[in-house]
């Protein structure tokens, strides 16, 4: 399975590499290669993984809690994101 990374309001798509997961009885979470993006000049509040080896369906969106800027600079994004909740069902 290919995931992809896609800085949402711009066209930066990026291969997530170095995929680790692991579960326990509850909770699953996988950490990724920290994402860059070299010579980025943009604004974006979030981002979105997706499979890009299935149809491209959506996996799950990133908020980066507001605006993020980069000007002809480097765009990282660092894994793994801590967060208190993804999905409940």
């Amino acid at each position: 399975m290919k995931l992809v990374l896609l800085v949402v309001e711009t066209t930066s798509r990026k291969v997530l590499a170095s995929q680790a997961v692991a579960s326990s009885t509850a909770v699953a979470s996988v950490d990724f290669a920290d994402s860059v993006i070299n010579c980025a000049t943009f604004t974006a509040a979030f981002a979105a993984i997706y499979n890009d080896t299935n149809g491209d369906k959506l996996c799950v969106v990133l908020d980066f809690g507001g605006n993020k800027t980069a000007t002809n600079g480097t765009f990282t994004i660092s894994f793994p994101i801590q967060v208190h909740r993804l999905m409940q069902l």
